[in-house]
């Protein structure tokens, strides 16, 4: 995949410091951050007070960061490497997967949908996705599939609680559907995540991304959450829409 191309800095006259020229490649308000690049080097700018509207030149400061320093064209870890980040492990472990990979795609400006924003159509990914998982937990919940347990009598399998088949094949079909629902959005976030920093794929050509979403789906999410939250810098949060207690990051 090819990497996305960042916002030019054009550097100007300033003492005591780097100073470059930006231009706004969206309309933003003040504290939004993006990615632009100085001579090859990316860094993050930061957007000021009074926010800026797109092809708005502006002047900043240049300065490379930790954030810059992992759009190199490489993962930030190994996918593998969950517990570098605990909390999101975490998460992911206590069954708010879904929610993580929401504000994965916010970060990545991707809808609930994993198709690229339309306008601030990102700002709700992770709202509407958090409503999915709530309303899928409950229909399973309330329609609960059937388990079965040795009799000790028979010693045969019977079932051990009271759910019709009708609860039951609910139960499957739901439990399936969001099983899709939440491979087919890992897929849209990896692929998205590997556009913006430029990662290629090293095992399964043209593959990679289902392969991982469909067999290691947990760490993958880990992994993705890492490689866009930019932890050395920001502070994560469980219930912000980004996964950031600076909701501006983006």
């Amino acid at each position: 995949s090819e990497k996305s191309p960042l916002v030019v800095a054009t550097p100007v006259l300033a003492e005591g410091t780097t100073k470059v020229q930006v231009t706004a490649p969206a309309t933003l308000t003040a504290g939004y951050t993006f990615e632009a690049e100085h001579n090859g080097i990316p860094f993050v700018v930061r957007v000021p007070a009074g926010g800026v509207t797109e092809g708005q030149v502006f002047t900043t400061s240049f300065s490379p960061t930790v954030h810059a320093a992992i759009t190199t064209g490489r993962w930030i870890d190994g996918l593998c490497d969950c517990f570098n980040h605990p909390l999101t492990c975490i998460m992911v472990c206590c069954g708010c997967s879904l929610c993580v990979v929401g504000q994965v795609l916010t970060r990545l400006k991707r809808s609930w949908l994993g198709f690229p924003a339309v306008g601030d159509e990102h700002m709700v990914t992770f709202r509407n996705i958090l409503i999915l998982a709530i309303v899928d937990m409950c229909v399973i919940m309330l329609f609960p599939g059937k388990t079965y347990a040795l009799d000790p009598v028979t010693k045969e399998m019977v079932q051990s609680n009271n759910a019709s088949d009708l609860d039951d094949k609910i139960n499957r079909v739901v439990s399936f559907l969001s099983w899709i629902y939440m491979v087919y959005l890992i897929v849209n976030a990896r692929f998205a995540t590997r556009t913006k920093y430029g990662i290629e794929e090293e095992h399964c050509a043209g593959c990679e991304d289902v392969v991982c979403a469909a067999c290691c789906p947990a760490c993958t999410i880990c992994l993705l959450a890492r490689q866009t939250g930019n932890y050395g810098e920001n502070s994560a949060a469980c219930c912000t829409r980004n996964g950031l207690t600076n909701e501006n990051v983006l």
